[in-house]
């Protein structure tokens, strides 16, 4: 006969025989969901194909391969587990006796082994396999894919919000936190404001738009903010944090917690509810029995990055895990020690009374009876209608005489009246608003249209190179050498007497010539 007793860790099957033949007639196992499957898959003959994203597809699809080797195809039956909870382990048939021995060894073998394998090896008849950062991923695989790539995404979003590295970012406990959260469903929207720290207090409200008041309203602190909510020293809010951190304490002693822990959680928490830095030395004393481990000193350091804020929107760091289930296994061997179970004990309730808070905090601030009430809506339509009165003078000069003269002279009438000019006039002032800054600049250019824009890029820079220095030429500044000579007038030509007695011998020699065109 075979035997079979459900692993914790990795939800599969672990087989004993126990037979007198090497042939098993007879299969016993307490996992019903995994014996209608192997059925399943010897009733259809496509049921490997159909079935092949299913959880754990690949040891069933391996059990199937292995039952097939048989000649003759053994018998599955079921056994319930754990019976020797309700009936002592004597009385027990065999096939249950197997099984709480197998439950045993199982306990015995994490137990001395807590650290899980991450990353498992392929079976035989197996193909391919999902890792996701070296995990093995066996089941839900669309769930694991959406949650790895949310995981990427959230380390930029809280490093751009919170100013957290890498490192804090992982050692948060976010299953735990996931867990809590969807567990608090009905009030969801609070929870993720709250978690997020976008609650819509007086600090940003008036950011947003001047006229709601950002002071506290209990104690008129200058600025409420989202820590201001839960550090006010007001006697409403001191009996809040009474109460809040005694029913903490009171749910982790009931659970059996570890006492170190509980006392560093209200440690932690009071010194965030009093604005006062977290003294380690009260701890001190419980890391020597570890030393040089101090797990503790290793705890405090490791929320202290993440921020004890953090811890009342149930941020928690994956020490308080691993301690308390140390603790577990210490105190309580036999215990089955759920972390996500754990982190939800101490995450949901404290949703819950920090909602609590928030609703008292909103009867403070806008009245809880009808006088209260009158009261506070009066002091909020007189700054809503100031806030209107303040852009009187941007609005449209057509848009003006919706005004009265003064602020002064318009509160003197009833609220009613008041409120009902607000609300019909505030959507017509404001939009009188937005066109009178447009009409501002509509036919304004702007300072770069007056510059050529400089091109794309790095320019590249021409290398010129200098000419050679020409060499200088001198000129005369006389006036006389920039202007022609005039010409002169004509002269005798010199002559010896030889010449001229052979010009006049030449010109007595000419005939004389009288009448018609010949001059004489």
């Amino acid at each position: 006969m075979l035997w079979s007793a459900d692993l914790p860790s990795s939800n599969t099957s672990a087989f004993y025989v126990a037979t007198s033949t090497c042939y098993p007639w007879e299969i016993y196992c307490d996992n019903l969901g995994l014996i209608k499957k192997v059925s399943y898959f010897f009733k259809y003959r496509l049921a490997k194909v159909k079935c092949f994203l299913h959880s754990e597809y690949d040891v069933v699809n391996q059990i199937f391969r292995l039952l097939q080797e048989y000649t003759l195809t053994p018998e599955i039956n079921h056994v319930k587990g754990h019976q020797d909870n309700k009936i002592p382990y004597t009385s027990l048939p065999l096939p249950a006796q197997l099984n709480v021995d197998a439950d045993r060894l199982d306990t015995n073998e994490l137990r001395d082994q807590p650290n899980l394998i991450h990353h498992v090896l392929l079976f035989p008849d197996s193909k391919v396999q999902l890792l996701l950062s070296g995990t093995s991923v066996t089941r839900n695989l669309s769930g694991a894919i959406r949650k790895h790539q949310g995981y990427r995404n959230l380390g930029p979003y809280m490093l751009e919000r919170y100013g957290w590295s890498d490192d804090v970012t992982a050692s948060v406990h976010w299953d735990g936190f996931a867990a809590a959260y969807k567990s608090s469903f009905q009030q969801r929207k609070f929870v993720f404001k709250f978690c997020m720290k976008l609650l819509p207090t007086g600090k940003t409200l008036h950011r947003r738009e001047s006229r709601f008041d950002d002071r506290c309203p209990v104690c008129s602190s200058p600025q409420e903010s989202n820590d201001h909510l839960f550090q006010c020293q007001d006697i409403s809010r001191q009996r809040w944090q009474s109460t809040t951190t005694s029913a903490l304490r009171k749910r982790l002693e009931h659970d059996e917690t570890n006492p170190v822990l509980v006392d560093i959680m209200m440690a932690g928490l009071n010194s965030y509810l009093l604005s006062q830095p977290f003294d380690y030395s009260e701890f001190a004393e419980f890391d020597h029995s570890f030393s040089p481990r101090r797990p503790y000193y290793g705890l405090i350091r490791h929320q202290e990055a993440i921020g004890w804020d953090h811890f009342l929107r149930g941020k928690l760091s994956h020490q308080w895990t691993l301690l308390q289930q140390d603790f577990v296994w210490r105190t309580n061997p036999t215990k089955k020690f759920d972390s996500a179970a754990w982190l939800r004990l101490i995450i949901r309730p404290i949703f819950t009374a920090c909602q609590d808070l928030w609703t008292t905090r909103n009867d403070e601030r806008h009245g809880k009876d009808a006088k209260t009430k009158k009261s506070l809506h009066a002091a909020q339509v007189e700054r809503d209608l100031r806030a209107l009165y303040a852009v009187q003078d941007e609005v449209l000069t057509a848009d003006r005489d919706l005004f009265r003269d003064t602020v002064d002279e318009h509160l003197t009438g009833e609220i009613y009246t008041i409120r009902q000019w607000i609300l019909s006039h505030k959507s017509t002032i404001q939009q009188s608003r937005r066109e009178s800054r447009r009409r501002s600049t509509t036919k304004i250019k702007l300072l770069p249209t007056y510059f050529h824009p400089l091109k794309q890029g790095k320019r590249k820079r021409n290398q010129f190179r200098s000419a050679p220095t020409p060499i200088p030429i001198y000129q005369s500044t006389r006036i006389g050498d920039h202007f022609l000579p005039a010409p002169l007038a004509p002269t005798s030509i010199p002559r010896s007497n030889k010449q001229l007695a052979h010009l006049v011998r030449n010109f007595q020699q000419l005939p004389l010539i009288f009448g018609g065109d010949h001059p004489t």
